[in-house]
């Protein structure tokens, strides 16, 4: 009986550690962005660090900034990215579902006072 109990409550503490940090998304991950009559392509590395979702964005896994900051609740992501110019900036806020091995959602770009939004879809990359 004992031994019931201890499984029980190992299976609910993890099943409730997955409900409030959210779906397992470390690793690289392969994306498209379609939006303003263009497509551009996306590399992003997840990664959790004392609790907090972190990563990493570029056009490949060789030219990587760091993601300004990433939160997921369940299946639900959200991150910003932020590029550097010399006299501005260009924000990308990525709003996706996880669906598997699959991301999809929108992203909005914010340029000074210009917002432009497209679809977002992603693959875990191998």
């Amino acid at each position: 009986m004992t031994r019931r109990l201890v499984t029980f409550l190992v299976i609910a503490v993890l099943t409730l550690a997955t409900g409030m940090f959210g779906a397992d998304i470390a690793g690289p991950w392969q994306g498209t962005m379609t939006g303003g009559g263009g497509t551009a392509y996306t590399y992003v590395i997840f990664a959790m660090k004392g609790g907090q979702l972190t990563g990493t964005y570029g056009p490949d896994k060789n030219s990587q900034q760091p993601v300004d900051s990433a939160r997921i609740s369940g299946n639900k992501l959200n991150y910003r990215a932020i590029m550097h110019f010399p006299g501005r900036e260009v924000t990308f806020d990525y709003d996706l579902t996880l669906d598997g091995d699959a991301m999809h959602g929108t992203f909005t770009i914010s340029n000074g006072n210009e917002k432009q939004t497209g679809q977002a879809e992603f693959k875990r990359a191998k």
